[in-house]
């Protein structure tokens, strides 16, 4: 009783921080809520559930920890959550009892758990408002309708300006970090069966007896990125939380793991180990060949995160640099030894402070973790934790020395949350501690040591004092301190370990004063939503506070954790029944390792982490990666990796945002477009920058883009999908990535290529595809990565899932399917018609491009607008309006297609002002003339130069100098008015007279007869176009007769506006009806298969698929019927797609039976057009 009154004395503060945070009370389960969800954002595919099973046996609905995804290789089996927890009746022998709260699977005794009378599941069901009903999928990031449309249960303020529910995302409100996240929250409310019996509800305390179950939470996150340092792992959260006011001392979480390594049919030589100094099990094949021939790679199941201890003495994470910091021994869990008259011992408060004692002479009593522990000198046993003895396989009663496949059986002071040999150290564990790992084994069975936990020496640090020698932070550190006091001991470096002077309360010593001090709300003035510094003083204050990066709450490492204490192997015939609580518990006995036997065999496991507490409205978190590899070392690597980023935050490197794709065709040609603004200006999460350097585009048969994966690293692994088109920047990035040795060692030896400066599009013709087949496209936008901060580049993911039903579903936005064919007969495209208004001057050019035929429906007509600058007569913008609607406004984009809308998209190509030459030309002039015509201009003296103006001109010859020129002055040059056969005209303004200055330059062997002209521009009288007309003979005279004509090139004036009209695709009866030759079938014959039926999704393996013939170039609106030989009726066929001319068929009859094989006639009619008739084979 002491003890527990100690943990409820406890309660009060974790109650008030927890409501604090968290003031809203979940709604308890509803069973009817159960639905399934997938996890497919990277090369790993899984199904899970909202009660917590991950992975099934429901042929054609479960992907089976499928790697790689698409591939056909599944590894898992199931996976089933066990939550335990040990509480007491509600009796007056207060009976222990213990309860493993599950989720609903496939093994004994896990479907008979359940309510004798209603039938509800025993074990976890969803909670309301985490999806949408309406919807037959858990809540996923990138599928907006699965989520609670009326809002999130916890969080229901979370909208958009337009009320639009937002991502309830770990990172934040909207916030989408990962390629996909899942979220779901389960309880134990059904889960009735020891309520009753031992009287025990949750809330008993409070009064309240309506909560049932065992007062649990489960919420429960699943996270993928696409990044290739995490494309084969998922990752896990899990935050267990105890919803009632019971407090529970002990609590243990595990996982039952059914292996499938090598698939269905090839489970009879599955295996799994673990090792608990990377806190990883794993399962893997012991032929290493799977059932359809392939190599079978590795699974490996990781605790990242787990509970803390941080009172035990103990380094249970063992992440204590210090080398002054001693290790278990054997001697420690001596059996032998008893406390003499005259020991010391440690006594251990309730604030977990520690004080010695001595051992007098008789019966001593030590008060001590909240209880007495009565020593007899001379008499009582000094000793806690240890083995007692083994459970051979085979023999009966426990034994004293292990065998192969034995297990451990600890003494119950190894988890009685009792110092019982007053060392100070709280539950020591001969086997969790000490022979798991001093003895550890490979799977091989070869030895394979590792060292002890380390542990406080009390008796030392008493003595002595001397904290920065026997006591380090990494010892029992914990999440919810201060920065405490500057001290000076050992931290790791990647170089191993130093001396480092540092705040106390950031026990590993990484918290950065230069850029992690930003304040408790962890916003900085580098990063997004930065509002200024923090009202409690402590941004920028030179030390630690909770909020902060890399210190408390938000780094995982200043968390002792207890990581994962136990391993149950198992064959399948020996697994436990599910519907046995008090079983389940045992197998998840802190320093509980099974070592498996040599024997091949269909084995499964149990992984499991505790004891830990858990109090009322408490979280404890788990994090659990799911890794997949080529083989064992692959999968440690990767777990290493995994645990860094992790600690860090999950700080991937993130993609910049996917382009929304559309799609279309045209008479076999596939067509992609997108909008890439919302990729170009995406702002990289890490480096704050925009960092997008292209578009990579991918084409496939198959949903899981199998046909694209080729690419392999250093290794032989298949690790990249190939595209089909890549399209980049055009600037100074292009070739491979060249990644670090570092950066090379944890890929693999793979490389990114960048591209080759193509230019960005926005949009991609295949022309390669074969009507009748589906394909399956992703357009993903990437970057450029940094190797300077170790950041590789990232690349959109591409996601597209076929139902059991055949449904096909689409993912992120940037990928895309259809299945190509021929035009109906007659098909008339959308078109275009382009109208000036009078007086337009601009010479460049406004091209409209159909790209969307199906997206064009109704008549539609657009009128552009220019604004040029003026004096210096340029197009400066564009602007474009239909119906009203501004669709441009002001745009400066010239010379590249606009984005694509209603199916068109525009270019703008403005011309300068400038002759041209083209059209410039002499008319009835016999003379050879040199003519030469620029903007006037004085080198020396620029203040004299031209201006260049939009207009064109006639420059007649005359008979007689009936015309005058007008005096100009250069300089100290005077020019007088002259005489001259040459009169010009503006043509451009009406053909209004043109003044002109006149001169002529003879040489000896030449003559230049020069005129410019004179004209009022922008309100000013001033010079423009010079023209200089030479003649090789000195002594030649200017023509009497004929032209010389002038035109210029122009750009878009202020004044020039045009109109344009879209005309929807129609289909010509004349021509369709010209068209019906070219209706045929494919393929025929058609023998047995053909390359146009769709393919089986990798997680169906039985059955062979739709059988599929088609029509082609059929006429809009037709019916096509098809008859036997004999004139029976056999399938009426209606076409009703104006934009595609085939219609497939699949080989069933109105019955919907299979049609047997032989020769069909089929007639297509088509109102107004005509009749085809034609016949086809089947061939068996």
């Amino acid at each position: 009783m002491q003890k527990i009154n100690k943990i409820v004395l406890l309660i009060c503060a974790f109650v008030s921080i927890t409501l604090a945070q968290n003031p809203i009370k979940l709604r308890t389960s509803d069973p009817s809520l159960y639905t399934i969800g997938y996890m497919t954002g990277n090369r790993v595919g899984i199904s899970f559930y909202n009660d917590g099973a991950i992975s099934g046996f429901n042929q054609g609905v479960d992907i089976r920890g499928e790697w790689p995804l698409g591939s056909g290789y599944n590894y898992i089996g199931d996976l089933t959550p066990l939550i335990g927890v040990e509480a007491f009746a509600n009796d007056s022998a207060k009976t222990k009892f213990h309860s493993v709260g599950i989720s609903r699977g496939p093994r004994k005794g896990q479907y008979d758990e359940k309510d004798p009378k209603t039938g509800l599941f025993w074990g976890f069901n969803p909670v309301p408002g985490f999806r949408n009903p309406q919807y037959q999928s858990v809540a996923i990031s990138d599928e907006p309708k699965s989520w609670p449309q009326e809002g999130w249960a916890d969080h229901p303020d979370w909208k958009d300006a337009k009320g639009n529910v937002q991502w309830n995302g770990y990172f934040g409100r909207g916030v989408i970090n990962a390629d996909l996240e899942s979220y779901y929250v389960a309880d134990d409310h059904w889960d009735r069966e020891f309520n009753k019996t031992y009287s025990f509800y949750p809330n008993a305390l409070s009064g309240d007896t309506s909560r049932m179950g065992m007062g649990l939470q489960m919420f429960v996150r699943g996270f993928q990125w696409n990044n290739i340092l995490a494309q084969d792992v998922i990752f896990w959260l899990y935050k267990i939380k105890n919803d009632g006011v019971n407090p529970f001392r002990k609590a243990a979480f595990g996982t039952v793991v059914g292996t499938l390594a090598g698939g269905d049919g090839d489970s009879e030589d599955d295996l799994g180990f673990f090792d608990p100094q990377d806190w990883i099990t794993y399962s893997w094949d012991a032929d290493n060949k799977g059932n359809k021939g392939q190599k079978v790679g590795y699974v490996g199941y990781a605790y990242l995160e787990s509970p803390g201890n941080a009172y035990n003495g103990i380094d249970d994470d063992d992440d204590c640099p210090s080398p002054n910091i001693e290790r278990f021994t054997a001697a420690d869990f001596d059996t032998t030894k008893v406390f003499n008259v005259g020991d010391e011992v440690i006594l251990i408060d309730s604030l977990y402070n520690r004080t010695k004692a001595t051992v007098q002479p008789g019966t001593n009593y030590f008060k001590t973790c909240g209880t007495t522990v009565v020593v007899e000198a001379g008499v009582t046993l000094r000793r806690e934790g240890w083995i007692i003895g083994y459970i051979c396989p085979g023999q009966k009663g426990l034994k004293p020395n292990p065998i192969q496949g034995a297990v451990a059986v600890m003494h119950e002071s190894a988890y009685d949350g009792i110092d019982n040999d007053l060392d100070g150290l709280i539950d020591e564990n001969e086997s969790l501690h000490f022979k798991s790992r001093t003895e550890y084994r490979n799977n091989d069975g070869s030895l394979n040591p590792k060292p002890a936990l380390k542990r406080i020496d009390y008796f030392k640090l008493l003595s002595t004092n001397n904290y920065n020698t026997h006591w380090h932070p990494l010892v029992d550190e914990k999440r919810d301190n201060d920065a405490g006091n500057k001290i000076t001991t050992y931290v790791k470096t990647k170089d191993g370990v130093e001396l480092k002077t540092f705040w106390s309360g950031d026990e590993d010593g990484d918290w950065n004063p230069e850029t992690d001090d930003v304040g408790s709300d962890g916003i900085g003035p580098l990063d997004d939503g930065y509002t200024g510094p923090d009202p409690d003083g402590s941004e920028g204050n030179g030390k630690p506070d909770q909020g902060e990066p890399n210190f408390g709450k938000t780094d995982s490492d200043e968390s002792d954790q207890i990581g994962l204490t136990g391993f149950n192997f198992f064959a399948l015939a020996d697994g436990p029944d599910m519907s046995q609580d008090e079983d389940l518990w045992q197998r998840m006995e802190p320093g509980r390792f099974d070592v498996i036997p040599a024997e091949s065999q269909d084995g499964d496991f149990i992984y499991s982490s505790g004891y830990f507490p858990l109090l009322p409205d408490k979280e404890e978190t788990f994090s659990v990666a799911l890794l997949f590899g080529d083989d064992y070392d692959a999968v440690i690597r990767m777990k290493r990796s995994m645990q860094t980023i992790y600690n860090n935050g999950y700080t991937f490197a993130k993609p910049p945002r996917a382009p929304r794709v559309n799609i279309t065709q045209e008479d076999g040609k596939v067509t992609l477009y997108w909008d890439p603004a919302i990729s170009e200006n995406t702002i990289d999460v890490m480096t704050k920058e925009k960092d997008f350097q292209g578009f990579k585009i991918y084409r496939a048969t198959d949903n899981d883009f199998r046909d694209a994966r080729v690419i392999t690293n250093a290794f032989g692994s298949l690790v990249d999908d190939k595209p089909i088109a890549q399209y980049d920047l055009d600037d100074s990035i292009q070739g491979f990535f060249y990644a670090t040795k570092e950066m090379l060692d944890i890929i693999g030896g793979y490389s990114f290529y960048l591209g080759k400066n193509t230019g960005i599009t926005n949009k991609f013709v295949d022309s390669s595809v074969t009507p009748g087949l589906t394909y399956y496209y992703a357009v993903c936008a990437y970057d450029r990565g940094d190797a300077s901060k170790s950041i590789f580049p990232s690349i959109n993911s591409k996601t597209i899932m076929v139902t059991p039903t055949g449904e096909i579903l689409t993912k992120g936005g940037n990928t895309a399917y259809i299945r190509p064919g021929r035009n109906v007969a007659g098909f008339q495209r959308a078109s275009v018609q382009i109208n000036k208004k009078d007086g337009f001057l601009g010479t460049g050019k406004v091209f409209v491009d159909i790209i969307d035929n199906k997206a064009i429906t109704e008549t539609k007509q657009y009128k552009m607008t220019f604004v040029d600058t003026g004096a210096s007569r340029k197009t400066a913008y564009w602007s474009l309006i239909s119906e009203n609607d501004t669709l441009f406004k002001n745009s400066d984009l010239f010379n590249e297609p606009t984005k694509i809308f209603n199916g068109i998209s525009v270019a703008v190509l403005p011309d300068i002002i400038a002759i041209d030459t083209s059209k410039t030309k002499f008319i009835g002039v016999s003379d050879t003339i040199k003519q030469s015509i620029y903007v006037f201009n004085v080198p020396k003296n620029p203040k004299y130069n031209g201006l260049a103006v939009p207009y064109d001109y006639e420059i007649e010859f005359l008979p007689n100098a009936t015309e005058m020129s007008v005096p100009d002055t250069i300089g100290n040059t005077k020019i007088t008015a002259k005489s001259t056969n040459i009169r010009v005209k503006n043509l451009t303004l009406g053909g209004t007279p043109v003044e002109y200055v006149y001169n002529d330059n003879k040489g000896a062997t030449s003559v230049i007869y020069s005129l410019w002209f004179k004209e009022y521009s922008n309100n000013k009288y001033t010079r423009t176009w010079r023209v200089d007309l030479r003649y090789e003979n000195p002594n030649k005279q200017l023509p009497t007769s004929g032209k010389l004509l002038i035109n210029t090139s122009k750009p878009f004036l202020s004044t020039d506006e045009l109109t344009f009209t879209i005309t929807p695709p129609s289909v010509d009866n004349a021509k369709a009806k010209s068209d019906l030759d070219k209706i045929k079938v494919v393929p025929n014959p058609y023998v047995v298969t053909h390359e146009g039926e769709p393919k089986l999704s990798s997680f169906v393996t039985s059955g062979r698929g739709e059988r599929v013939i088609r029509f082609t170039h059929v006429p809009y609106k037709s019916t096509i019927r098809i008859y036997t030989v004999r004139g029976e009726l056999v399938k009426t066929l209606y076409q009703d797609d104006l934009y595609n001319g085939d219609v497939k068929w699949n080989l069933r009859t109105e019955e919907n039976l299979d049609v047997a094989f032989g020769v069909y006639i089929y007639v297509v009619e088509t109102d107004g057009i005509g009749t085809k008739t034609g016949k086809f084979a089947l061939i068996k």
